[in-house]
């Protein structure tokens, strides 16, 4: 797990280097699925650093937004379930399609096992603030076992051990009471050597940490050169230059880190050098006032801040000024560097406030970045000596954003015979809850609104009574984890309540089974829905069945150059690669909503046909619709057991609809309004998502018209009926000219309602 001093230090060797053919992992953007091809039977095998390079690609764009403007990172969990994060350096746009690597280092084989993964996308402001994040779904491969016999490699570098701990001794002895120890009131530091690496901590704490693993020192160490002579002790109480370091011997080059003490206007230099082949691992804690400044000096002492495990290239100088002057991210490279400012020679006057500014606005924005993707929070307003204090707080034994709970569905619904607002939201297994209130605006994060709940999972909701009739209401959850880290996707999230009169509304969850709605258009017509199962109402939704279909389509073309027999002739029976799901989750147009899904992956016909099924949607309409998780059983062809999926728009499973007990279950139950054939019979066959036993790979389930089970092959052309969750939340009102309900807060479709 990445130490707090290695929150800057994120970026890494991105070389380019050229994917074999057939070796590259294919991101899906709607999906959120990483395919792995089987050529890639495993990651690596324990203890390798540095020497598999995997190669992505995935599409250029996301629906409207261009993908290839955020920064690529992928974020991983070893097997022991350590983790880190890797920052692609290496991005290229090529046509329609980002390519990017992932050279993968010695954090991803700590141990053997599965190794976890998933990419990252985030685009971020000036002030280093995330706007937008786009992440997939977590993608596996195996670390095989290896050998890492860490004793030897201690026997074998006596000279470079103990050189380390005589110099963190030197370091102990100038960090005492009053020394200024960042963030722990002063207390000393201890240090010991385990059988595994050199460790730390403050006095009084129980747990230690690592400053260096042992299994870092890759070989013997060099010669030892001759050390110089110490300068006299200057007038302020400073040491005199040391001589010269003898070689650092092999990979890694192990360096203690001192920090210089400075008196106003004196000048310290910091200087390294390193190469990709033979980094720095700089080490170094700051210690107390060194030395007696004398009674002719001015100011506090100050001390020049130390840089960890950083590769920098030549001597750089820093001056003391009225403000601390940390360590600056070059937002170009990525790499750490201390600024340097001419000395005044008699020449122009430099203006150190203004070059003091100029350096923040670019420092900022990096450092405010790296802080956040650590799961660390800053502030508009922080200074530079903040965000000292914000990498402080952040845990060591951080949790990847893979380990964050998933998003709820959260709704909200105004009461009309007493003051307050209902708030409703699933169960995700978090540790807790957040839901923040704003008037007018959504909560952007986790601190902006008013705290409304705060606790475990409430089965009967909450009931927020601090609001007043005639105002606008947007509340958003936040779900976290045991680390109080909170998932902050918006969809789903996210509920807006127009807390107004509604007489003559009636609540979308007050409906009775069977009641008809009308939302929607497509191709031209309205789409009227009927309310098939009320089971979820505790959590905020009903499901609701289109009586209308989008007619007789494939449920996915037949895949020309797969190698697989059955999809090259009759279509692919996968559901999360579907044709039919592409078309319901679209608001493309026609000959734009569809995108190939994998590399044998091949248009239907009706692609240049019609338009995605939500293309003239309003945007109420669409934003109301919630999101479902749909699980899929998968084919022995796609590696058997199942798959997770989300969806606005998706087609029910066999088990939903009664017709057959499937394990592992696709749904929680099957729905109300489906008991019978004739419940289920319908105008003609059509298609459900879940395929025909686990061993033909272009099979899928349908019903019959006469409501019975039957399967077809992918290719078949049978009836795509949308399904689809709303909110209980939502108020509806009745249309005596559609005999059927209609959204009441939808101006843009029923304008008479406002």
């Amino acid at each position: 797990m990445a130490t707090a001093d290695e929150i800057l230090n994120a970026m890494q060797d991105g070389t380019e280097l050229q994917a074999e053919e057939g070796e590259l992992l294919i991101i899906d953007n709607d999906l959120r699925t990483i395919t792995i091809p089987p050529e890639i039977a495993n990651i690596g095998v324990e203890s390798d650093d540095n020497v598999k390079r995997l190669h992505f690609q995935m599409p250029r764009q996301y629906g409207e937004f261009d993908l290839s403007e955020f920064d690529i990172r992928i974020n991983y969990l070893a097997a022991n379930n350590t983790g880190d994060i890797y920052v692609v350096t290496d991005k290229a746009v090529s046509g329609d399609n980002i390519t990017f690597s992932w050279l993968v280092g010695r954090s991803a084989f700590t141990a053997q096992g599965t190794v976890r993964f998933i990419v990252c996308l985030k685009k971020t402001n000036q002030e280093g603030v995330v706007e937008q994040e786009y992440n997939t779904t977590v993608a596996t491969l195996q670390a095989l076992e290896g050998i890492e016999p860490s004793g030897q490699i201690v026997e074998d570098n006596p000279e470079i051990i103990e050189s380390i701990l005589e110099r963190l001794d030197a370091l102990e002895e100038n960090v005492g009471s009053g020394s200024g120890t960042p963030g722990k009131d002063g207390r000393e530091i201890e240090l010991q050597k385990s059988s595994t690496a050199i460790q730390w901590r403050y006095e009084g704490d129980e747990s230690w940490t690592d400053l260096v693993q042992l299994s870092e020192i890759t070989g013997p160490a060099g010669p030892q050169g001759e050390q110089g002579p110490k300068g006299e002790t200057g007038s302020q109480g400073q040491t005199g230059p040391q001589g010269p370091k003898g070689d650092p011997g092999a990979t890694p080059n192990i360096q203690i880190g001192e920090v210089q003490t400075l008196e106003p206007e004196e000048q310290a230099t910091a200087s390294m050098s390193g190469t990709p082949e033979n980094p720095i691992l700089n080490i170094g804690i700051p210690k107390g006032e060194k030395g007696d400044p004398g009674e002719s000096s001015e100011g506090d002492p100050y001390t020049l801040p130390i840089m960890s495990s950083a590769q920098l290239g030549g001597g750089k100088a820093v001056k003391k000024t009225d403000e601390d002057v940390p360590v600056a991210v070059d937002p170009s490279t990525g790499q750490l560097f201390v600024p340097t400012y001419p000395e005044n020679t008699g020449g122009d006057t430099i203006n150190v406030d203004a070059e003091l500014k100029e350096y923040m606005n670019v420092a900022k924005p990096a450092i405010a970045s790296a802080i956040i993707n650590k799961g660390g929070s800053v502030e508009a307003d922080d200074s530079l000596n903040d965000y000292a204090t914000r990498i402080s707080a952040i845990p060591n034994d951080i949790y990847p954003a893979e380990t964050l709970p998933v998003q709820t569905n959260l709704s909200a619904s105004g009461l009309q015979d007493s003051v307050g607002i209902k708030l409703n939201w699933s169960n995700v297994n978090a540790s807790g809850y957040l839901i923040l209130r704003k008037e007018n605006a959504m909560p952007t994060t986790s601190a902006d609104g008013d705290i409304v709940y705060n606790g475990a999972y409430a089965t009967d909701g909450y009931t927020d009574t601090g609001v007043q009739k005639g105002k606008v209401y947007y509340y958003r959850i936040f779900p976290r984890n045991n680390k109080n880290q909170y998932q902050s996707l918006e969809d789903g999230a996210v509920a807006m309540v127009d807390y107004k009169d509604r007489t003559g509304q009636t609540l979308l969850g007050d409906l009775p089974l069977g009641s008809k709605i009308k939302f929607g258009q497509w191709n031209g017509s309205d789409f009227f829905w009927e309310v098939v199962d009320t089971q979820d109402k505790a959590s905020g939704f009903v499901t609701v069945a289109a009586e209308q279909n989008l007619g007789n389509r494939m449920f996915d073309a037949p895949e020309t150059n797969n190698p697989i027999t059955n999809r090259k002739s009759q279509g692919n029976n996968r559901w999360a690669y579907s044709a039919v799901r592409q078309l319901l989750n679209s608001e493309g147009d026609t000959d734009t909503w569809w995108t190939a899904q994998h590399e044998y992956d091949v248009a239907p016909s009706y692609a240049s046909q019609i338009p995605g099924f939500l293309k003239d949607f309003t945007e109420y309409e669409k934003g109301i619709i919630v999101t479902k998780t749909n699980r899929c059983v998968l084919d022995t062809n796609d590696g058997g057991g199942s798959e997770t999926v989300q969806d606005k728009v998706w087609l029910p499973s066999s088990y939903a609809m009664g017709l057959e007990f499937f394990q592992p279950l696709e749904d929680d139950h099957t729905y109300e309004a489906y008991t019978s054939n004739s419940e289920r019979a319908y105008q003609s066959n059509w298609w459900l998502r879940t395929i025909n036993g686990t061993s033909s790979a272009s099979y899928v389930r349908s019903v019959l018209s006469g409501g019975a089970l039957n399967s077809f092959t992918a290719s078949y052309s049978g009836a795509v009926r949308p399904f689809c969750l709303l909110p209980t939340s939502a108020y509806m009102l009745w249309s005596d000219s559609d005999e059927a309900y209609v959204f009441a807060d939808d101006s843009q479709r029923n304008p008479a309602t406002e």
